[in-house]
């Protein structure tokens, strides 16, 4: 009994301090994993210590409908840092769905308009397809010994072990296999 106490307490500290990993994602792994996608306004904030609560003005929607609900980011106490949007400026924001408040959404990811180029609307709108699934070299990134990864299902893109996480993709061909693709610069 107390080997599996000691296990479950290993695990969840693990989980707790990869919270934050620096293993690599594709930008479409973000936008696939959010309810909603806009572009917004901050017009309002809210700083305490656990989060940061937002207002904004929708400016335009690529996916899902944000609504009124309040806009929540991470506070200076998140061991990933705080996620800290500045008032009177635009942003691309992907956000989930708060499972405990109806009323909220949670930032996934997001980018300064100022650093958003046309090539990267063009591949969120016409390239990211939500019905791939993204597989990466884990051990091959942390330089440890790999054998690569096994050939992809039909509905699934192995990223290539150089690829761009702002400019990369996964959608399905016309032939109905998730493919690699890439499209705007690598930044």
């Amino acid at each position: 009994m107390m080997v599996w106490f000691r296990l479950a307490a290993f695990v969840g500290a693990a989980y707790l301090c990869l919270g934050c990993t620096p293993l690599p994602r594709v930008d479409q792994e973000d936008y696939c994993y959010a309810d909603t996608a806009f572009e917004a306004e901050i017009t309002k904030r809210n700083i305490d210590e656990v989060e940061i609560k937002y207002e904004y003005t929708v400016q335009k929607m690529y996916k899902g409908d944000p609504g009124s609900r309040t806009l929540v980011g991470f506070g200076e106490m998140n061991s990933c840092g705080p996620q800290n949007l500045e008032p009177n400026t635009e942003y691309l924001i992907y956000a989930k769905a708060n499972d405990f408040d109806s009323n909220t959404l949670q930032i996934v990811a997001y980018k300064n308009m100022d650093d958003v180029k046309n090539k990267d609307i063009e591949r969120m709108e016409k390239f990211y397809d939500c019905s791939c699934k993204i597989n990466h070299d884990y051990d091959a990134f942390i330089n440890m010994p790999s054998s690569g990864l096994p050939e992809p299902a039909s509905n699934e893109c192995n990223a290539p072990s150089d690829f761009c996480p702002n400019s990369g993709f996964c959608k399905k061909s016309i032939e109905g296999q998730c493919t690699w693709g890439s499209l705007g610069d690598c930044y």
